[in-house]
């Protein structure tokens, strides 16, 4: 379980790295809402790194059409309990974050185990009874079509910050 983080600590400006989480359906389907909201993290001075988990075990089928911001990932970058496995996983979950943004309520299992193996302060991810005890944010986001909704709650909540 996360310790609790207050108002203050949230307000002292803190957040300078932040890993945004996602599947390449909501990539798909969400890809300018996603690309303009990490456009606007970066104008206000945050790195971004965007990993996006492709929903297959065989590297050949992922596009190397990647800029170095964008971190293509596969099924057997992680392990059965979710939990990066290769050397590619553990190293973006594993560098210095601030913030880590799970985008996509689909990601069960995968957001789980990205929540538990970084380092971040500020765990976001949409609501689901399952998330309570591992992120320390949650919206409500219905499904990929509430991509907009549940990205704009994050811009009101960061706007606080």
């Amino acid at each position: 379980s996360l310790s609790q983080t207050t108002i203050g600590e949230l307000a002292s400006g803190e957040i300078r790295n932040v890993f945004v989480f996602c599947s390449l359906y909501v990539m798909q389907n969400s890809q300018k809402l996603i690309m303009d909201f990490n456009d606007e993290l970066l104008n206000s001075g945050k790195k971004v790194k965007t990993g996006i988990l492709f929903p297959t075990k065989d590297a050949k089928t992922v596009s190397s059409d990647y800029t170095e911001n964008y971190v293509p990932m596969i099924l057997k970058d992680f392990n059965m309990f979710g939990l990066p496995k290769t050397e590619k996983a553990k190293s973006f979950f594993g560098r210095n974050c601030d913030m880590l943004i799970i985008i996509d309520p689909s990601l069960g299992i995968h957001a789980l185990g990205s929540s538990i193996s970084t380092n971040a302060k500020y765990r976001v991810a949409p609501y689901q009874v399952i998330f309570k005890s591992f992120f320390n944010v949650l919206f409500k986001s219905g499904d990929a079509k509430d991509t907009n909704e549940y990205l704009c709650s994050i811009r009101n909540f960061l706007k606080h910050i």
